[in-house]
């Protein structure tokens, strides 16, 4: 089998798992389409800048984007220029909030924003939501016309799923796993 067939089944697959992902996550029946490559860069740049809220992106902050964008088929390109990204150590001015915001207010991307701020949230809480993050976010989320109250809706959603997720992983392995995290030890 050639390289070039072996890429062409790993799009195949990649589209696969985004069309589950969208299902699964987000009750949608088909793909939202192939997004603008200068769009999905920001928008996975901004999962960054709320992590960057508190002056690091942590190794658990990045693992956890890099996993979510490849389950939603982002391109290889951006996945590998976000992992360089990484290891190089980001900056404040890796993303500019306000392009950000520019991109989202455009056509059915409005549409978007609270599904942005909610990605966010869990890119953060994927080590603990610190204060300063939170600080980022809820500017962002302001930005995009979500209002405290919505916010905290969308924040108390993520802490709700985590519970039940935490609920999930410990009656489904009550003795533990030796690949199971720590956290979810009883």
């Amino acid at each position: 089998m050639s390289s070039e067939e072996e890429l062409s089944i790993d799009a195949k697959w990649r589209e696969v798992a985004a069309q589950w992902f969208y299902r699964d996550q987000l009750g949608f029946t088909s793909l939202p389409g192939k997004p603008d490559p200068t769009l999905s860069t920001y928008m996975a740049r901004s999962l960054y800048y709320a992590c960057f809220g508190d002056g690091v992106v942590s190794e658990t902050e990045h693992n956890w984007i890099l996993g979510f964008l490849a389950s939603k088929g982002f391109s290889v390109a951006l996945l590998e220029e976000l992992k360089q990204r990484r290891s190089e150590g980001f900056t404040g001015s890796f993303v500019v909030g306000e392009k950000v915001v520019e991109l989202m207010n455009n056509g059915h991307l409005k549409q978007a924003g609270r599904v942005l701020i909610y990605d966010a949230i869990r890119a953060c809480s994927s080590d603990g939501f610190d204060p300063d993050e939170r600080i980022v976010t809820v500017l962002v989320a302001k930005a995009l016309g979500i209002d405290e109250t919505e916010f905290a809706a969308i924040e108390q959603l993520v802490k709700d799923e985590e519970e039940m997720k935490v609920r999930r992983i410990r009656l489904l392995f009550p003795n533990g796993h030796p690949c199971l995290d720590e956290k979810y030890l009883q």
